[in-house]
């Protein structure tokens, strides 16, 4: 089973609703337990979907087994949340997107002088959120981003991470074992070989329809 971040997802009486944004794991086990919608449109919601809906998927569409009202009904991925201005030191580190606010810089890490709502992930107690594009890091510095993971479809368990390479004279995939994966962190996946073992893994260019 491919999770492809950034594959088209349907439902069985739509198709075409969104794709996949992010997969939440277990960083300890590496078992994937939910995966994160982004529903097409301009005010597109994030739906944290469980992997038992997932009826079939490849490179280019997951299909879920349930319809597009029942994932309507699914639980949010980002929710609200009211932060006030005592809650907010200049030393806090903002983790949430910091969507329409213009007074609020992450580097150097500041807080606006206001009370603000801000969007926040949810993620499940004791799981991690992995994003397409997250780091991955071999041991002696970073080799490229999270593409997607292959899972095995009976304990939903990654067998491969598809590490994307590219700059703009072309790009490349590598398929990395679970067994190279030391281990994960949010947003981060951390190798346990260096950059030139990285380079004799397996390859193959990336020639795949609507994909960036």
């Amino acid at each position: 089973m491919d999770i492809s971040l950034n594959a088209s997802v349907s439902c069985t009486n739509e198709s075409d609703v969104g794709h996949a944004e992010t997969i939440i794991l277990n960083p300890i086990t590496r078992e994937v337990t939910h995966f994160v919608v982004k529903t097409k449109g301009f005010a597109g919601v994030e739906i944290l979907v469980p992997m038992e809906n997932i009826k079939s998927s490849s490179h280019e569409e997951i299909q879920l087994n349930c319809t597009w009202e029942e994932l309507e009904q699914m639980k949010p991925f980002v929710h609200t949340e009211y932060i006030g201005p005592d809650e907010m030191e200049e030393s806090t580190f903002i983790t949430a997107y910091p969507y329409g606010m213009e007074d609020v810089m992450l580097t150097p890490f500041v807080a606006p002088a206001e009370a603000a709502y801000l969007p926040v992930e949810e993620i499940p107690l004791n799981e991690l959120a992995i994003h397409r594009g997250s780091i991955v890091e071999a041991s002696d510095g970073m080799v490229g981003r999270v593409d997607e993971f292959i899972i095995n479809p009976e304990n939903h368990h990654i067998s491969h991470l598809v590490l994307r390479k590219g700059h703009f004279l072309g790009q490349k995939e590598i398929t990395v074992p679970i067994s190279a994966i030391d281990h994960i962190a949010t947003d981060t996946v951390y190798l346990n070989l260096d950059m030139a073992a990285v380079k004799e893994l397996p390859t193959v260019r990336v020639h795949r329809l609507g994909r960036k």
